[in-house]
């Protein structure tokens, strides 16, 4: 396991922990945000896969190499996946690119983690 994939694991795996939690307590923010870009049914889904996320992300950047890493791949490709939806979910709003920034952020980390994770076996 390399440096970069263990802090961005744990980093990503933190926001997105925080991001679902957010969701799944239905704080208003999340809550507006969901209903803005057309997803409020679907929160508890999102919250769920968000927190089920970060926290493979962590656990794969905190298990040693060639043991775990496995969770962290597969819950870095759900995200991917999250994140390029909500960018479309964003757009679909009529949102422009600048709202849909941290779920492309976050999305960028997550394949800079599977980068980095694969890139040292």
């Amino acid at each position: 396991m390399g440096t970069l994939a263990w802090i961005v694991g744990v980093v990503a795996g933190l926001g997105f922990l925080m991001t679902g939690v957010m969701k799944l307590s239905a704080q208003q923010m999340a809550v507006d945000m969901l209903t803005h870009v057309g997803a409020a049914d679907k929160r508890m889904l999102i919250g769920a896969a968000e927190v089920a996320g970060g926290i493979g992300l962590i656990f794969g950047a905190a298990s040693s190499p060639g043991d775990g890493e496995w969770l962290g791949v597969i819950a870095a490709l759900g995200l991917i996946v999250t994140m390029v939806l909500a960018v479309q979910a964003h757009l679909k709003a009529g949102d422009t690119i600048k709202d849909a920034v941290p779920a492309i952020v976050m999305g960028l980390m997550t394949v800079v983690y599977i980068v980095a994770l694969l890139g040292n076996n």
